[in-house]
């Protein structure tokens, strides 16, 4: 039931994932225990479904809501009830990083950049917590992030350096005679375009063409690559 729930957010229908989540919850602490470990995966789900609700709302283009902070917020608390269940293990970690990207990046559609950063720079740290390296396109996409956030917050600059920092990760990864793989072009061409953003709101235009020319080529590349 799980698995279905999680299938049902992914398609987009998170009020029937929730109310599925919820008896499952229901069930496994009435014959479980509050503390089973077997609650960790579905109240994680749980927490994606709100996750996904508030970035619904976040795109539907209006306004902040209290309903956006509400889901947020009890997003993060059903994360955190998982994590400490599961004992903190090794996947505990990796989804603890991916929920604060994907928290980031409501945050960001929210108008709380810094805070976005906060949880960007924690999800580096969920990575390293329990020793688990995080793969090369993992903290590049991070990267990439962190730089929307920081433009989002007015910090240009800064910005700038974050994707820079996530260009070079991957300045072997994906060379324009022989693209290595779809996923690591694809990573390179979205740290460039960040790169791009961040001059281009430096009105550094003449950078900023050439860095969006060579995102589009990583871009490109990453739909051929096999």
């Amino acid at each position: 039931m799980v698995v279905m729930a999680r299938a049902l957010a992914i398609e987009g229908h998170l009020p029937q994932a929730s109310k599925l989540l919820a008896q499952v919850i229901r069930a496994r602490r009435r014959t479980l225990g509050a503390q089973s470990p077997e609650l960790a995966v579905p109240l994680s789900v749980l927490a994606e479904v709100r996750m996904r609700s508030a970035m619904a709302l976040a795109s539907s283009g209006g306004s902040p809501t209290f309903d956006q902070s509400q889901l947020l917020q009890s997003a993060d608390v059903l994360l955190d009830l998982a994590l400490r269940l599961g004992a903190g293990g090794e996947v505990s970690a990796r989804q603890r990083a991916l929920q604060l990207s994907n928290s980031a990046d409501v945050l960001v559609s929210l108008g709380r950049s810094m805070e976005a950063v906060g949880r960007i720079d924690e999800a580096v740290a969920a990575f390293q917590s329990v020793g688990l390296s995080a793969t090369r396109l993992e903290v590049v996409d991070l990267g990439t992030l962190r730089s929307k956030a920081l433009l989002h917050a007015g910090r240009a600059a800064d910005a700038e350096i974050t994707a820079r920092t996530a260009v070079a990760l991957m300045a072997d990864a994906c060379p324009d005679a022989a693209p290595t793989s779809d996923t690591a072009c694809a990573a390179a061409g979205r740290a460039l375009a960040a790169l791009g953003r961040s001059l281009l709101a430096l009105q550094r235009h003449g950078e900023a063409e050439a860095t969006f020319r060579a995102a589009d080529s990583r871009l490109t590349a990453s739909l051929g690559a096999a």
